[in-house]
């Protein structure tokens, strides 16, 4: 004779005893094999200004001033962006944090010690020209 437990049904948890998941969130990744960071950065407030009209004026082009830098950065490592040599008599930076993979923040890493801030406000201010005309 063939025997078995009878059949029960699952218990549910209560909503009290649901613990939340310890895994954390993904973030969205440009690479499946590089994970989104926050990153602090200075920037040339006047030209900040300048690249924010831009992103005013042409929405359809760039989403925000973090896509726009992410995309600077993108064509500075292409090589097809030359930072043009542009003095910012305005000295006043404003500190921004953006989200980036961890290739592009390795490459804002890499820029020479020392001038970071200027490297990118060069790559930047290259980056609008091009993308004006």
């Amino acid at each position: 004779m063939y025997c078995s437990k009878p059949y029960s049904q699952p218990t549910q948890k209560k909503p009290d005893e649901i613990k939340p998941s310890s895994q954390p969130i993904s973030q969205p990744t440009n690479n499946a094999n590089s994970p989104m960071k926050n990153c602090s950065l200075a920037v040339n407030l006047s030209l900040f200004q300048r690249i924010q009209t831009f992103l005013n004026e042409k929405p359809q082009l760039f989403l925000s001033f973090s896509h726009f830098l992410r995309d600077a950065l993108i064509a500075y490592q292409n090589k097809s962006l030359t930072p043009v040599n542009t003095s910012f008599p305005n000295a006043e930076n404003s500190k921004k944090s953006i989200r980036m993979n961890e290739e592009l923040e390795n490459l804002y890493r890499q820029l020479p010690e020392g001038q970071k801030t200027q490297t990118l406000n060069q790559i930047l201010a290259s980056f609008l020209e091009k993308n004006k005309g």
